[in-house]
């Protein structure tokens, strides 16, 4: 995966993870289930299903830990941790703003991207 695919697909995914959250917040992990077929990434998907289905937070944690694990490109670790700190946050039902600056502190973007992507997200 490139810098710019990884931006590119970091930019959807918080987006999605945003309005995912909020929809959680307000109706609960079941609300989910009509929203996941819709998505881009099969690895946030497969994790949704897990919460839908009622996992507990620490099997989609080992989960993802050991698709983490088994990854060698750095973009795609990077992307995948962070799928997995989504997936984490939903279960929980985290504040979406919370959520959101923790998913950040883990893309490393600059400063344009970082302003970008605030834009768009934290403009509600």
């Amino acid at each position: 995966m490139t810098r710019n695919k990884f931006v590119k697909d970091f930019m959807d995914l918080i987006k999605n993870v945003a309005r995912l959250n909020n929809k959680c917040l307000k109706q609960g992990h079941s609300s989910l289930e009509g929203e996941v077929e819709d998505l881009n990434h099969e690895n946030i998907k497969r994790g949704l299903y897990l919460i839908i289905d009622g996992a507990d937070a620490s099997i989609i944690d080992e989960i993802y830990t050991n698709k983490i694990s088994f990854v060698k490109d750095k973009y795609e670790r990077q992307f995948l941790t962070i799928i997995k700190r989504s997936l984490i946050g939903i279960h929980k039902k985290e504040d979406t703003r919370f959520l959101y600056f923790a998913l950040c502190s883990l893309a490393n973007l600059s400063k344009d991207e970082q302003n970008t992507i605030d834009s768009i997200v934290l403009r509600d």
